[in-house]
């Protein structure tokens, strides 16, 4: 579930790209149009290919840095087979929680890894600076995660905070076939 905030930045970006810069304010039109096509098709699917979370994660990403330029800056050292599976829009999720609650300046950008272990974990590593009036609802999101990856593993969502990083380490699940129909296949 995207964020409505998400909605009404992304046109406030689009409206500034269409001022300066059509070519690039095209593009943006249609990532907004694959990330929200996305969200619609996979709504219903319990698990998704982690290439396909992936992908969509890349198009939410680029969306988010219109907004924040460089000082967003997110690296994907990710080494795990993409045919795994993920409850769909986790990882977004996850980056969404670090850009909401941390402050994101030119004085403080805030950094995104996302990496992988050799037991199929997959790490969302973020530097910490927590903004001075931060929303609630981090809780929200990881709760609702935990319980749907309960279905699919015994292995728990690990989240660790230190003094200048935020992690959360989450378990992939392996391919099931039956667990996701694309609305485009």
């Amino acid at each position: 579930q995207l964020r409505p905030h998400f909605l009404f930045n992304s046109l406030s970006s689009l409206v500034t790209l269409i001022n300066t810069d059509a070519e690039k304010a095209t593009l943006f039109v249609h990532k907004l149009s694959d990330v929200y096509r996305s969200v619609l098709e996979q709504r219903e699917n319990e698990l998704v290919p982690l290439q396909d979370e992936v992908k969509f994660l890349e198009d939410y990403i680029y969306l988010q840095k219109s907004r924040f330029g460089e000082n967003l800056q997110v690296v994907n050292k990710l080494d795990l087979d993409l045919k795994r599976m993920v409850i769909p829009l986790s990882l977004q999720m996850l980056a969404e929680n670090a850009i909401k609650h941390n402050e994101i300046s030119a004085e403080h950008p805030l950094h995104i890894e996302i990496l992988s272990t050799g037991h199929h974990h997959i790490i969302i590593k973020n530097s910490l600076k927590k903004k001075e009036v931060s929303e609630d609802s981090l809780g929200m999101g990881l709760n609702n995660l935990k319980t749907r990856l309960a279905f699919f593993s015994d292995e728990p969502i690990q989240i660790i905070e230190e003094e200048e990083a935020f992690i959360v380490k989450i378990p992939s699940i392996p391919f099931q076939k039956d667990s996701h129909e694309h609305a485009n296949h």
